[in-house]
């Protein structure tokens, strides 16, 4: 009986081991595309947020003036909302933008959209993680106070925040491939978010009738669940994160997503 169930589950072996062939090419095309052929091209990924981070911080300093609270250090606040917020912008932009960029490719029985989708959030999941966490360690090295008191919250926040860039992705996908001014909107939408996720400034700080609106948006509620695996105390008298609802509406993108996926496949075959 055990050889036979041996025979029955060679073929989706095979088919896995080749997946994961496919997925890991993939993978390092994208990673030479993006970071070129030398390592100097890996610490790109660092300039932007680091630049945000300064330039925040250096306003901060000017004004007198952080949005968090005395016992949280602005510098790590600023962080722990930023690399988790250019994680779902970039995971959403990227796999966007993925068909288009290997359309090519797809005439390779193959390799499907899901891989290109796949390979690209990935690079975008390892990357930020990488540099996230590379961030935190130099800026305790240098005298910053960086503890972490819920490490389950910080890794399943950041393994969220990606899922939902992932569902949001495979969800606006569709339209980019019909309509050419979808990119234009989704930077623009991305615009929004960054300054309405949490990134600059803490939640229970604003009024009520601010809030209330703010907490439809879920990228907030994952923002600050990661932020409370950070600070000791954070967020603990608010509404905020609702996961329950955060985790909804990822599932919903994803399951949305993945639905349009036979559509874009038709629509690109014509």
């Amino acid at each position: 009986m055990l050889k036979a169930l041996h025979v029955s589950l060679r073929p989706w072996r095979r088919a896995l081991g080749e997946q994961r062939r496919v997925l890991a090419a993939l993978i390092y095309r994208e990673l030479k595309t993006r970071f070129g052929q030398t390592r100097v091209g890996f610490f790109s990924a660092f300039i932007e947020p680091i630049i945000h981070i300064l330039v925040i911080f250096s306003i901060w300093g000017v004004l007198g003036r952080f949005a968090g609270g005395s016992a949280i250090d602005p510098l790590i606040f600023i962080a722990t909302g930023l690399f988790p917020f250019f994680m779902f912008r970039d995971t959403v932009m990227k796999i966007t933008k993925c068909v288009s960029a290997n359309k090519a490719l797809l005439t390779f029985p193959q390799i499907k959209i899901l891989d290109f989708a796949l390979a690209r959030a990935l690079l975008e999941l390892m990357t930020y993680s990488v540099v996230f966490f590379i961030f935190l360690i130099a800026a305790d090295f240098v005298g910053y106070r960086v503890e972490v008191f819920d490490i389950n919250r910080v890794f399943g926040g950041m393994f969220l925040i990606w899922l939902t860039g992932c569902g949001a992705g495979l969800a606006l996908m569709p339209f980019t491939g019909m309509f050419q001014f979808v990119d234009t909107l989704i930077g623009v939408a991305m615009r929004f978010l960054y300054f309405t996720s949490g990134v600059l400034f803490a939640i229970d700080r604003l009024p009520k009738e601010i809030r209330d609106y703010l907490s439809y948006n879920p990228i907030i509620h994952i923002v600050e669940y990661i932020r409370s695996g950070f600070f000791r105390g954070y967020a603990e008298n608010s509404a905020f994160p609702d996961m329950p609802y955060a985790i909804s509406i990822c599932v919903f993108l994803l399951i949305t997503g993945l639905a349009f996926k036979k559509s874009l496949l038709r629509l690109i075959m014509e």
